[in-house]
């Protein structure tokens, strides 16, 4: 099954509430394209913007994340996403670290927020070595030290699609279930944290990375 992640640039409407509903509207038509086995947006909602401020790295150009995966046929709904501006288009593997426990429908907003990292790998390494990091040493090290954490999923960029995109290698999915769990569960301590940050700086290059909070819709799973 081919996946794809689609980063979509803020958009130009004074109130992005707007835009959001146009997006919003055309995923749920696109959940029902012939080919599409899977759909799930990441936006950048009210609730999402109302987030207290927390010490994240590189303010996004993105707004959103559209998750698509399905037959090669689902390609042309991939591409309808460009009329709502030039989507970043990449092929990934999504690796599920941690799932939250779903007890709600498609199509009804995930409780809490979510932190989106687009990420690019370290200069002295190479793409390998950089999944391999992000897998067997820093997902454990996520585990134990992000007590709030809900949700971890790791999206490895094996090939980016549009010409001109950023040449992120990854994007970092971290949910919690409240605001209260992000602010007081990011970290279990001040030693968990310094822990994270040390490994994170062996494999990635955190000043060329982006990051923003956004609100989850299942779409279709």
């Amino acid at each position: 099954m081919a996946r794809w992640a689609i980063l979509l640039l803020t958009p130009p409407e004074p109130d992005p509430e707007v835009w959001n509903r146009r997006l919003v509207d055309l995923c749920c038509e696109l959940a029902e394209a012939v080919g599409v086995e899977e759909l799930v947006l990441h936006l950048r909602d009210a609730e999402a913007r109302a987030t207290p401020a927390q010490r994240v790295t590189g303010q996004a150009g993105f707004h959103a994340l559209v998750e698509v995966a399905g037959e090669e046929r689902a390609r042309p709904a991939v591409d309808a996403l460009a009329g709502l501006g030039p989507p970043h288009v990449y092929a990934v593997e999504s690796r599920r670290v941690k799932a939250y426990p779903r007890s709600w429908p498609d199509t009804t907003r995930t409780p809490g927020v979510e932190l989106i990292s687009a990420v690019r790998r370290a200069r002295a390494i190479d793409a390998a070595a950089f999944d391999a990091h992000w897998r067997d040493r820093h997902a454990p090290l996520a585990l134990r030290h992000h007590p709030g954490m809900w949700e971890y999923r790791q999206l490895v960029v094996r090939a980016t699609l549009t010409p001109g995109s950023p040449d992120f290698d990854g994007l970092a999915v971290i949910g919690f279930p409240t605001h209260a769990d992000l602010r007081d569960g990011l970290y279990d301590s001040p030693a968990g944290q310094a822990i994270i940050e040390e490994d994170i700086a062996r494999f990635i290059d955190l000043p060329r990375c982006e990051a923003t909070f956004t609100g989850e819709y299942v779409l279709k799973s």
